[in-house]
């Protein structure tokens, strides 16, 4: 098969151009150089650079390859979209559901994380919340009274909702360090009195050693919030009114906390001789209220200085067996004391001072000083008593002859008391009101006639 040769535009003088190396096979001829035809469906794409085919070329190429294919005799088969040759779908992928699902792990991945950031944020700040009340209120407990100021109201809020809400179910856990000083000063909420009432109590228990803890516990003592229900206490419309303390359920000393139960009218303290021990702390000027003090069997030294100028409604006093007590009496002169009793006591004869008591010889009802071992005389002016009803002198190294004593006078006891000399006087002896005298293992003698219901 021949192909016309197109003729060149050059002058023969021209060099021939380049020879090329590009061949090309239509029917099986294979033709060089110049002798390839000029059709453009028939240029091999190898004409052209490839890194700069475009898609124009590729189609080109394809339907050029198409065409020699028909040139070779050969049948193309055409394609048939719904023949059973024809390869079977492919199953789905799901990318979307698989998508969806990644998404939605991406949805409970980040909601968890808010979640997460929430409670710790709650709790940084529940925790910084306590962290704050703490340090504000030992700021407040270990500033000098002249600095002082009053608690603000939030600080009374927190520790009155932790009383109502968190004590009753823990009452140890109470924190009476901190909120007692917020709240001793708060009279008008019911809650601060009995959140300071209740702290003022524990304080003897936590005092105590183990087996007066075991004791008070027995009795009821910080197992709960409703303090009017332990043993030995009493109250008055939800105030402490009596304090009843009894060895071995007593404190190894006094807790200056008992300072703050400002409505106690009455404290008996009965201790073994070696507890309760060291001094009574000052902060008893605050109980104001207190009108019977017992302090028995103690190891207790002193009073604070001045008490009973702060604590002047004492009308009942008892002082027994306190061996290691260093007290100065002539400071009860003051006190419109109706019951004074103080035995086993190492004092001066308080009689002289007692008798010279304005306040005493119109209060005064029944006194008690036996079993101290004083001396001196008994002083003409206990005649002076006027209330007295009964004396006790017995067990002291009292001296000289009886003096007339009060009108009233039922009872009287100056047994042991071998100093005591004279004759008794007769109008003890013709008393109508003497119902019980016993003036044994004295010196004293009776009259002639005798003298009534005494004893010698």
């Amino acid at each position: 098969m021949s192909y016309p040769l197109e003729t060149s535009r050059f002058s023969p003088d021209s060099p021939p151009p380049p020879l090329r190396t590009v061949s090309s096979n239509f029917d099986g001829l294979t033709v060089a150089g110049d002798d390839v035809p000029r059709d453009v469906e028939s240029l091999n794409s190898s004409h052209r650079n490839l890194k700069r085919q475009t898609l124009r070329d590729r189609f080109t190429k394809m339907f050029f390859d198409i065409r020699t294919f028909e040139d070779s005799g050969a049948d193309l088969i055409p394609i048939q979209p719904n023949s059973q040759s024809q390869l079977s779908e492919w199953p789905p992928l799901h990318v979307e559901k698989k998508h969806n699902q990644a998404d939605s792990r991406k949805a409970k991945k980040s909601r968890t994380c808010i979640w997460i950031a929430l409670l710790l944020i709650l709790l940084a700040g529940l925790t910084g919340n306590v962290i704050f009340l703490n340090i504000r209120i030992l700021a407040m407990n270990n500033a000098a009274p002249s600095n002082f100021q009053s608690p603000s109201s939030f600080d009374v809020d927190q520790c009155t909702s932790q009383f109502t809400i968190n004590a009753p179910s823990d009452p140890s856990s109470y924190p009476c360090g901190s909120c007692l000083p917020v709240l001793s000063g708060v009279s008008s909420n019911s809650h601060a009195m009995n959140a300071v009432q209740f702290c003022a109590l524990r304080s003897i228990f936590e005092s105590a050693d183990s087996n007066g803890q075991s004791t008070l516990k027995t009795g009821g003592w910080v197992t709960n919030v409703n303090f009017c229900s332990w043993e030995g206490v009493s109250c008055s419309s939800d105030n402490v009114d009596t304090l009843t303390l009894s060895f071995p359920g007593v404190p190894a000393s006094l807790p200056n906390e008992l300072g703050s139960l400002a409505t106690v009218k009455s404290i008996q303290l009965i201790g073994n001789g070696a507890l309760p021990a060291g001094s009574v702390p000052s902060s008893f000027h605050n109980l104001t209220s207190l009108t019977t003090l017992h302090l028995e069997s103690t190891a207790i030294t002193t009073f604070p200085d001045d008490l009973f100028s702060s604590v002047n409604k004492v009308s009942n006093l008892t002082i027994v067996s306190n061996l290691n007590l260093s007290a100065d009496f002539t400071s009860i002169t003051g006190l419109p004391l109706q019951r004074l009793r103080i035995q086993h006591q190492f004092i001066g004869n308080p009689l002289p001072d007692i008798t010279a008591s304005k306040t005493l010889q119109s209060s005064l009802v029944a006194l008690d000083l036996s079993s101290n071992g004083f001396d001196g005389p008994i002083p003409s002016a206990i005649s002076n008593l006027n209330s007295l009803t009964e004396l006790h002198l017995d067990g002291n190294n009292l001296d000289q002859t009886i003096p007339a004593f009060p009108a009233n006078l039922q009872i009287l006891t100056a047994s042991n008391n071998p100093a005591l000399t004279g004759s008794a006087p007769s109008d003890l002896c013709a008393s109508k009101t003497l119902v019980q005298c016993n003036l044994s293992s004295t010196g004293l003698t009776a009259p002639s006639g005798g003298c009534g219901v005494c004893q010698f």
